[in-house]
């Protein structure tokens, strides 16, 4: 069975029980936590993969590290990763069960990069917009990248609208070169 395949049955399992339980923006708050750890500590997936280490030393180390800060049900789930030898699918798994998540709740992302930190104004403007045309809740995140020069890119879930400097001078050099 392929990797996607894997971590989608996964974490919509999650979902769905999560949710039957009532327990879903806490779940959510877990698997968030477990992304962010993941992308923090890069040495987290090394350790999952590595089979040099006994599954035993994995349980352990789940328990030290979950056990007491997360719901039970997301603690069984490690639990469930961990003796089917599934538990290097777990960042995967958070990704899609995010997406499960914000469908759900009818939640959309917006990423606006920009050379420089916008106002925050000007973000709470593009939020209600956004939220206005999409009638969806925005999640939000603002990232600054200096080699845009000036300008943005806007992208909301899987469109993008790039009025970047970097991307107008990219085009004339097109044009010039043409």
């Amino acid at each position: 069975m392929n990797q996607s395949k894997i971590s989608v049955r996964y974490a919509k399992a999650l979902f769905l029980a999560a949710r039957d339980m009532q327990v879903l923006d806490a779940v959510y708050q877990d698997m968030s936590l477990v992304r962010q750890l993941f992308s923090d500590l890069p040495e987290l997936s090394t350790i999952l993969e590595n089979p040099v280490i006994t599954p035993k030393q994995k349980r352990a180390l789940f328990e030290q590290t979950f056990k007491k800060y997360v719901q039970p049900l997301s603690y069984r789930f490690f639990q469930l990763l961990l003796k089917n030898n599934r538990e290097i699918f777990l960042p995967d798994i958070t990704r899609v069960f995010a997406d499960y998540y914000k469908k759900e709740k009818g939640i959309t992302h917006a990423a606006l990069h920009s050379a420089v930190k916008i106002r925050r104004d000007l973000k709470e403007k593009l939020t209600r917009l956004l939220k206005h045309q999409l009638k969806s809740d925005i999640q939000f995140s603002e990232i600054v990248d200096p080699e845009l020069i000036g300008g943005f890119i806007l992208t909301v879930e899987d469109e993008q609208y790039d009025a970047s400097i970097r991307h107008q001078l990219q085009n004339i050099r097109q044009e010039l070169s043409k």
